[in-house]
């Protein structure tokens, strides 16, 4: 009753959107109740997590997508494939790009006292989840390369990290931070590389913020293969497929390409809208 009062209050075109779980059955149930309740306006459904869905799901997503009652934009490549959507239905995601900004080699050094990390060692960075899929034994691979290397992983404390795999990682010489940080930019500002080791799309969102955030800080990142961002061909990554290949081109790394990314959230509205 709450939501259809809510609902009702706006003179609205369309509904939008953006399920926290991606595609389920409980996404769709919740579109039904949206379109019921309100007042059968048109869904525009945002899908930014790939989750692999069901059979049964797909197939009860596309008989909505027929009937006009649905339509489906997303920052994934794996769900552009599975609905087989027109290249216009897909939306990269954005950055604040005043928060996520470059810095001089100044600021580099007076971030890294800040937080008391050396200044004159490289500093490789990864944040993110902690999950099984999230590559995070490419970051050893680096230390071990690298061992005057500073590599410090920042986990988001959204899921709790078994003390066991932190305390291993420590003892190889991994930074971790597992808690949120109110100036994360700060972190990117003073990295020299980004990496970004996940191997699969179901551990991350189809397009992956802190690989925006870190080229929008102008940070060189290095990327497992990932379909979306091999398709979106942004400035300044660098992919690779196993841990050999990661070690030899960071250490052949072109230092005249120059990462960017200035695409802000202002922009991605502006898309959505084109979109719809």
């Amino acid at each position: 009753y709450e939501i259809k009062k809510e609902l009702s209050s706006f003179n609205k075109d369309f509904i939008f959107y953006m399920p926290s779980q991606s595609l389920t059955i409980n996404t769709l149930i919740r579109i039904l109740m949206l379109y019921i309740i309100g007042g059968r306006e048109k869904i525009i459904l945002f899908l930014v997590q790939y989750n692999d869905p069901s059979r049964l799901v797909l197939f009860l997503a596309k008989r909505l997508l027929s009937v006009n009652n649905l339509s489906i934009i997303t920052s994934s490549q794996n769900f552009m494939s599975r609905f087989e959507l027109s290249k216009e239905s897909f939306v990269p995601l954005g950055v604040d790009t005043d928060k996520f900004c470059s810095v001089d080699t100044d600021r580099k050094r007076i971030l890294r006292s800040k937080y008391s990390l050396d200044v004159s060692k490289p500093m490789f960075l990864h944040v993110g989840h902690f999950t099984k899929d999230r590559g995070i034994s490419d970051l050893l691979q680096i230390k071990l390369n690298f061992p005057d290397s500073q590599v410090i992983c920042i986990f988001s404390d959204f899921k709790e990290i078994p003390q066991g795999s932190i305390v291993s990682l420590e003892k190889q010489g991994i930074i971790i931070i597992h808690e949120y940080i109110e100036k994360i930019q700060e972190y990117y500002q003073m990295a020299d590389f980004y990496i970004f080791p996940v191997r699969s799309e179901l551990s991350s969102i189809g397009f992956p913020l802190s690989v925006i955030e870190a080229l929008s800080c102008g940070i060189p990142t290095f990327s497992y293969k990932n379909v979306t961002l091999l398709k979106s061909n942004l400035e300044g990554i660098t992919f690779y497929t196993d841990r050999s290949q990661l070690i030899e081109k960071i250490r052949n790394y072109n230092k005249d390409v120059k990462p960017n990314y200035n695409f802000s959230w202002s922009q991605v509205a502006e898309n959505i809208l084109e979109v719809i």
